[in-house]
């Protein structure tokens, strides 16, 4: 490959393998309708120079060359996922099982060192080919680990929980994520920080950090942060606005619908009623003004999340306008024709999505 069409991570070097494997397809139907006819010196040609591409891209981002290649990528991208959470809950279980046998310094000890063996052990994973998934799982144990040795130390040590856990794990995951080009640290490390910035408000308003949970407009205020975040350059890692995007979505979208049938944990200088009113109006304007705005800028994932919180949306207010007052067999036949009526508006929807990959 050129140095000008040399990808720069592994999302940009599988969507040229993507590219390779679409072109072979289209070229043998092409040649089966008889439309074009390459000579067997340029078929060869051809032919040898897409076996290097592949193989280039193979060895150096681990990315699938087949159809049956990403199937299996998928489960084993589910099995990393299982296996991280599952192999980081053991270590924090035998932890507990064990800590009351271990003296003191012993246990800062194993504290100290085991996020530390952990992230020796991703990079190493990171630097042998072919372990992509298994460096996927270090680096969840890794984060595990790091969280337990927080938690740990704070306990030995009589330390008062504070909110700077979130901002230290949040670094944490960052550095995993944006170190070995990994999404599920990503998003970890994205959430982490929104709990952090969660606590802001009302931390500067001097309450307890511990209290973040009941006005949800800190959750909003996070999320939008989150989201805003996404527009920060990142040509190295074109895959990950996508990740800030759904993260600080999803937690956009989730504070509206608690707002819009909570209205007395609203900060809103109004009663209950009126404050679910608002924030109901709102999770319509922001769901639907988010499917324009991703439209525009060709941002799939945007579309997708926004349009389902749409749909919730839409069929929660159905539910509270008419459940009570319709026959069981009308609200449903209304709820079919509404059903309709999205397919529809869907059709048209993904009439226009068609140009956005």
């Amino acid at each position: 490959m050129g140095a000008s069409s040399a990808p720069r991570n592994r999302s940009e070097a599988q969507r040229r393998a993507d590219r390779v494997r679409a072109f072979r397809e289209e070229l043998a139907a092409v040649r089966a309708d008889g439309a074009l006819s390459l000579a067997p010196e340029q078929e060869a040609a051809l032919t040898a120079y897409h076996e290097r591409v592949l193989g280039d891209l193979s060895r150096a981002f681990d990315v699938d060359v087949s159809e049956q290649q990403k199937k299996v990528s998928l489960g084993m991208q589910v099995a990393a996922l299982v296996g991280g959470f599952a192999l980081a809950a053991s270590v924090v279980l035998l932890f507990f099982r064990i800590w009351g046998l271990i003296p003191t310094a012993a246990q800062v000890g194993l504290l100290v060192a085991a996020p530390a063996a952990m992230l020796v052990a991703t990079d190493w994973s990171s630097r042998r080919g072919g372990l992509r998934f298994t460096t996927m799982v270090l680096a969840a144990v890794a984060f595990g680990a790091l969280l337990l040795t927080l938690q740990g130390l704070g306990q030995i040590f009589a330390i008062t929980p504070t909110a700077a856990i979130f901002p230290a794990l949040a670094l944490f995951a960052l550095v995993l994520a944006y170190g070995y080009d990994l999404r599920l640290p990503l998003a970890g490390g994205l959430i982490c920080l929104s709990l952090w910035l969660a606590t802001l408000p009302l931390r500067l308003g001097g309450g307890w950090w511990a209290d973040f949970g009941d006005p949800a407009e800190d959750f909003l205020f996070a999320g939008a942060v989150v989201v805003a975040l996404s527009f920060l350059r990142q040509p190295r890692f074109s895959d990950f606005p996508p990740v800030f995007r759904l993260v600080g979505l999803a937690e956009v979208f989730l504070s509206l619908l608690v707002l819009s049938y909570a209205g007395e944990v609203s900060q809103l200088p109004v009663d209950a009623d009126t404050a679910e009113g608002i924030y109901q109006v709102a999770s319509f304007v922001v769901a639907g003004a988010m499917i324009a705005f991703g439209i525009a800028r060709r941002w799939p994932e945007t579309v997708y999340l926004s349009t389902g919180a749409f749909i919730v949306y839409l069929v929660a207010k159905y539910f509270d306008w008419w459940w009570d007052v319709m026959p069981r067999w009308l609200f449903f036949l209304l709820l079919g024709l509404l059903a309709l009526a999205l397919l529809g508006v869907f059709r048209r929807l993904r009439a226009r999505l068609a140009g956005l990959r």
